[in-house]
């Protein structure tokens, strides 16, 4: 009896072919030395050899696969819809169960973390950090920009004693004294250790300035500097105590709880634009303490079709109040003057 070559694993196409083309030529010359009953009987009991079990193998692999994953989706959305549907439940039971495995949990994981900050002390600084990553595409649907859609320009109410919040923003002259790098390194020097700890790193457009030391050299040497924007930020309580010394809160500002974060900007006299960092309370203010900048008040994303663009020129001594739910400033050089400027921004809830 004629045998034929059922095995078509890895070939390619036209291999395929060929070799059918093979078998149906065997079975042509095995009909032909057979009446019609033995040439079924023959390829019946070939069928039954070679093609049907290999055949019937895989699709029952391949039925208990379906099955398998038809029965793990129904298990997943079926525990989906019990947590919705019990989510209140759950969440308490839950909550009542690791209550006492909190503490416990919180001691392990210091013991846990404690070689890796001693091997990287400079993870400290994340400690402190409200907010460790922005959402830069954050908005507020429904915010009311009343406040800022009758504003045409920044007002000067250096006249009034007590001034209150109200979304519009406004200038004044403080007491305020002249602020200079000199000021700043002494201040340093004598409370190197407590900076180098908690307030050391700087952020700047030169990228030979990565701390205060080398911040207050580049200013000190003016016949090395290169025009840059600096910015020290501060959001401990030790060194912030020690720029209060320097930089006393205005007294028109409102009787109200100052935030712990400090931003110090030291801009050359012709560093590039750049808008004003986020600060933990929406009422910011900015202390103009040496130089002057000139300050774009720009609309937020979801007032800019109701308020417009304002300017204002910021001399040494004024301080600029504004609320960042309605305003983005952007600070740019300006024109009629040839000093350093350094600008103390502080917020206040």
């Amino acid at each position: 009896m004629a045998d034929l070559d059922t095995n078509f694993n890895n070939l390619t196409k036209y291999q395929i072919i060929c070799k059918y083309i093979e078998n149906v030529n065997r079975l042509k010359s095995a009909a032909s030395d057979r009446n019609d009953l033995e040439f079924s009987k023959f390829l019946i009991d070939h069928l039954n050899r070679y093609t049907f079990p290999s055949y019937s193998t895989n699709l029952i692999k391949s039925v208990k696969e379906y099955k398998r994953k038809i029965v793990w989706w129904i298990f997943t959305l079926l525990v989906a819809y019990t947590c919705l549907s019990w989510k209140h439940e759950a969440s308490s039971l839950f909550l009542r169960h690791i209550q006492s495995s909190i503490y416990p949990g919180m001691k392990f994981w210091r013991k846990f973390t404690l070689p890796i900050i001693a091997q990287y002390p400079t993870l400290n600084e994340f400690y402190d950090e409200s907010c460790l990553f922005g959402n830069p595409i954050f908005t507020v649907t429904d915010l009311d920009c009343k406040p800022c859609s009758n504003v045409a320009n920044v007002l000067d109410l250096s006249n009034y004693k007590d001034v209150s919040p109200s979304g519009q923003p406004f200038m004044f002259k403080s007491q305020q004294k002249l602020v200079t790098m000199r000021n700043i390194y002494e201040i340093y020097l004598a409370n190197e250790a407590i900076f180098r700890q908690d307030a050391f790193r700087v952020l700047s457009t030169n990228h030979d300035i990565r701390n205060l030391e080398e911040l207050t050299s580049d200013f000190l040497n003016t016949s090395l500097q290169t025009e840059s924007h600096s910015r020290w930020r501060c959001n401990r309580m030790h060194p912030a105590r020690i720029l209060r010394e320097i930089f006393p809160r205005p007294q028109q500002l409102p009787k109200t709880g100052m935030a712990l974060e400090r931003f110090l900007l030291i801009d050359t006299p012709a560093a590039k634009p750049y808008p004003f960092p986020d600060t933990e309370c929406s009422n910011v203010f900015v202390l103009q303490a040496a130089g002057t900048r000139t300050i774009l008040l720009r609309p937020t994303s979801e007032c800019h079709h109701m308020c417009r663009t304002l300017s204002v020129r910021l001399p040494t001594s004024y301080v600029l109040t504004y609320d960042w739910w309605y305003w983005r400033p952007v600070s740019i050089p300006d024109s009629y003057t040839s000093a350093t400027s350094i600008a103390y921004i502080g917020s206040y809830c």
